[in-house]
């Protein structure tokens, strides 16, 4: 089953996004978030060159299609986290290759969160995952390294 045949095309979700570096207050505070439903979305991207940023929208495409079918079966789809998982996938194919940042999103609209990071990395990174609290070893990485005192350098 085609996804958009069970979620409407967004164009964006209605939130507030943000371009900032990740702090250890963020970190702290998403760690807070518990989602039983398992509709805790984390997702960390960042395309490689050439060939390999088309094939890195494509991983995500079907990892979130893992996710539906792993979490759902034959049951009906929760729409909150279908509409999480397709704003994903569009900020994975409006992706600028190699030249874009790192793009960091947890969203759970079950409990009205979307928390986007955007910065400065140099590394490939495809990651996912839909649980019931967001998958924050990177960002804690991330918000260490942009504590006062500390060199920041890109992921």
């Amino acid at each position: 089953m085609e996804l958009e045949a069970v979620v409407p095309k967004l164009k964006y979700p209605a939130v507030c996004r943000t371009h900032r570096a990740p702090t250890c207050q963020d970190v702290e505070n998403l760690s807070k978030v518990r989602d039983a439903g398992g509709h805790a979305v984390s997702f960390y991207f960042k395309p490689g060159e050439e060939k390999l940023a088309e094939r890195d929208a494509m991983i995500v495409n079907l990892r979130a299609r893992d996710i539906i079918s792993n979490s759902y079966g034959q049951e009906k789809p929760n729409l909150s986290l279908l509409r999480d998982l397709d704003a994903v996938m569009k900020i994975a194919e409006d992706a600028d290759g190699p030249e874009a940042p790192l793009k960091i999103v947890f969203a759970c609209r079950e409990r009205g969160i979307w928390e986007e990071f955007e910065i400065p990395a140099s590394s490939r990174i495809v990651r996912l995952e839909a649980a019931n609290s967001f998958d924050l070893s990177l960002l804690r990485r991330l918000a260490q390294l942009n504590e006062p005192g500390r060199n920041s350098r890109p992921a």
